[in-house]
């Protein structure tokens, strides 16, 4: 076949490559930007989810020249940026929080469109929290003890906080109030605050005191305070902190043993459905001995004899011990006292004339000695 040239012409060449270049009346006619729209799974509440949410971007440029880039960009609980295919793609949002997100398109017009979407990510249950009363008070049976508590949620917020404004302190024993919080979520916390219902306490007006003077012999009586309602009383009496065996009455007659000893008294206090009470008094000084006085007749007997009755006495307790009778510092007789302190003594063969006896009572555990002394006239035979 015969070759054929040509001239190749500035139109020709115009008019060859037009078909291969964009018209510029096409960019010019395009108007409108992409069109972003977001692809999200529907939120418990809002824009609250309770796990990691995947948003799907979808971008698209109907009728116009083309998408020709996307970008992302998310602040807040998320923050990162990237880009996306020209039609869009996933993102994934896991940190927990609110976190916004903002994604832009231009298409080859160099039109642009702007997205944004709020994601909120809520794993975290509410806070229940309780200014009073304590976990694991006693409460007395009647009583009212209010609960002083609140709820809180740092994401999607609060929904519901119930509870008991009071505690049912209406039976003895052990129990629970339970305290619930809801987010808008749905995410639920309880809270149990644990208590015992006990007995109620006596009104106690006044204080347990010993009343008596602190010797041997002498009788210490209780001076008891008023107890609301009205209880039955319990006495046990104390040497230097130590129980008193048999020492169980609202009184107690102080004993020789006691000399030197501190004594107080515990008391106590039952009613029905009541706690019991107990106080213990102030302890008095340490107990003294019992003072005693000596006392004697003396009579002349005939053949030069001497008869002394001896009599000793103490508060509150009966003397016991020897006695022991001197004339001019010379022991003449002595003897112990009977079960009711009194002594009679003998003596014989005494020279005759006026002379004086002392008497010396020398005391015991309890009791203190004394002395005493007798005039008398001996007679001869």
């Amino acid at each position: 076949m015969p070759s054929r040239s040509f001239l190749l012409t500035p139109t020709l060449a115009v008019a060859l490559l037009a078909p291969l270049a964009p018209a510029a009346s096409a960019i010019d006619a395009d108007l409108d930007p992409p069109i972003i729209g977001f692809g999200v799974p529907t939120a418990a509440y809002d824009v609250w989810h309770t796990d990691t949410v995947t948003v799907q971007v979808d971008v698209s440029d109907p009728g116009g020249t083309g998408v020709r880039s996307v970008e992302y960009l998310l602040t807040g609980a998320s923050e990162r940026a990237g880009t996306l295919p020209i039609d869009g793609g996933p993102v994934e949002i896991s940190a927990e929080g609110h976190t916004t997100m903002y994604v832009t398109a231009f298409d080859d017009a160099d039109q642009r469109a702007d997205g944004v979407l709020q994601v909120g990510i809520d794993r975290t249950p509410p806070i229940i929290s309780v200014s009073s009363p304590q976990d694991g008070i006693q409460v007395e049976r009647g009583s009212e003890v209010p609960i002083h508590f609140s709820c809180t949620d740092d994401h999607s917020g609060i929904n519901g906080c119930a509870g008991p404004r009071v505690l049912d302190t209406t039976t003895l024993g052990r129990h629970a109030a339970i305290l619930t919080a809801r987010d808008r979520v749905g995410r639920e916390q309880t809270r149990a605050i644990s208590y015992e219902v006990v007995p109620p306490r006596f009104a106690v007006s006044g204080a347990v005191a010993v009343a008596g003077e602190p010797q041997v012999g002498q009788l210490l009586r209780v001076d008891l305070p008023r107890l609301t309602p009205a209880a039955t009383f319990g006495y046990q009496w104390l040497a230097d902190g130590a129980a008193i065996p048999g020492a169980t009455a609202a009184s107690y007659r102080i004993m020789p043993t006691d000399v030197g000893r501190r004594l107080s008294v515990t008391i106590t206090g039952t009613a029905p459905e009541y706690q019991p009470w107990a106080e213990t008094s102030a302890a008095t000084t340490a107990v003294q001995k019992a003072s005693s006085r000596l006392r004697v007749r003396a009579r002349s007997l005939p053949g030069r004899t001497a008869r002394l009755d001896i009599s000793v006495t103490a508060a509150g307790t009966t003397a016991s011990g020897r006695v022991v009778v001197t004339r001019g510092g010379r022991t003449v007789g002595q003897g112990r006292l009977d079960r009711s302190g009194d002594l009679r003594l003998v003596l014989r063969r005494q020279s005759t004339g006026r002379t004086v006896y002392v008497v010396r009572y020398a005391g015991s555990a309890g009791v203190e000695g004394d002395t005493a002394r007798a005039r008398l006239t001996i007679r001869p035979s």
